[in-house]
C-alpha cells in the first residue's frame, strides 16, 4: 500500500467519522429541541474544523518524490469524479436557497454535499488503487 493510498483511506475514514458524529449530535439535540430553535452553527463548524484538523494530522506527509505517475493519475481521476458529485450535491442546497428554506437545511445540504464528495472521491481512488484505472 502506497503512502497516497493510506492517505486516501485516512481521509475517507475521517470524513465518515466526523459526518457521523455530527449527525448523531444533531439527532440527539433535535429530540429535545425543535429544529427552528436548534443552534446548528457551532456544531457544523466544529465538524468541519475537526475534519480538516484530523485529516491534516492523521494523514502522513508524502513528499513529491514519493508520488509516481500512477498516484497522480489516480488522484486526478478521483478528484474529477468527486467534482461532479459535489456539483450535483450542491443542486439541492441551491434549490433550498431559491425556495428560501431555513438556514439549517441549506447548511446541512452543503455539508452533505461535501461529505458525498469526500466519500465518493476516496472510494474511486481506493478502487483505482486496488483494481487499476
Amino acid at each position: 500500500m502506497t503512502a497516497e493510498e493510506r492517505n486516501t483511506w485516512a481521509y475517507a475514514a475521517v470524513s465518515v467519522l466526523t459526518g457521523f458524529a455530527y449527525l448523531v449530535y444533531v439527532v440527539v439535540q433535535t429530540r429535545h429541541t425543535s429544529i427552528d430553535e436548534f443552534g446548528f452553527q457551532r456544531p457544523i463548524l466544529v465538524a468541519i474544523a475537526a475534519s480538516i484538523v484530523l485529516s491534516t494530522f492523521v494523514r502522513p506527509p508524502v513528499r513529491a518524490a514519493q508520488k509516481d505517475e500512477r498516484d497522480r493519475e489516480i488522484n486526478r481521476h478521483g478528484e474529477f469524479i468527486g467534482f461532479f458529485v459535489l456539483a450535483v450535491g450542491f443542486l439541492p442546497a441551491f434549490a433550498l436557497a431559491m425556495f428560501e428554506a431555513d438556514h439549517f437545511w441549506i447548511a446541512n445540504a452543503i455539508y452533505g454535499a461535501y461529505l458525498l464528495n469526500a466519500v465518493s472521491a476516496s472510494t474511486v481512488k481506493i478502487i483505482a488503487y486496488r483494481r487499476g484505472l
